[in-house]
């Protein structure tokens, strides 16, 4: 990322502190403050399968998700990822992917309606 799109980003307010305060081009200086931005995110073709969701709850819910679409995002694979597609489409902003359960199968995932459910999911799941 060039310095010209730095600039432009901070004109935007894309950056901003851990609070969610945005940092601007005139923002002082604080030493060991964390910044956060969103990358600008390369055209993804679209993954034309759909994600098959087997049971919801009001905490979770449990998919078929198809071998060639990502759990989550990274890399090239942000929008065309499960987690993205499904907040998106159901409109689920803390939609968060807790274990994954096809260990013989393939394709099984358990989201959680929020992250601080998730970190206790995968503890329950191998204690069954």
């Amino acid at each position: 990322m060039g310095v010209q799109r730095v600039d432009e980003m901070l004109d935007e307010g894309r950056f901003v502190d851990e609070a969610g305060r945005v940092f601007r081009r005139d923002s002082p200086f604080t030493p060991q403050t964390f910044v956060f931005f969103h990358r600008d995110l390369p055209t993804e073709t679209p993954v034309p399968a759909g994600i098959g969701i087997l049971y919801s709850d009001e905490r979770i819910l449990v998919v078929d998700k198809p071998h060639f679409l990502s759990s989550i995002p990274r890399g090239r694979h942000v929008l065309e990822s499960v987690v993205v597609r499904l907040r998106t489409q159901l409109g689920l902003p803390e939609l968060t992917v807790a274990h994954r359960l096809d260990r013989v199968t393939a394709g099984v995932l358990l989201l959680t309606r929020g992250a601080k459910m998730a970190s206790a999911v995968p503890r329950d799941v191998r204690a069954s």
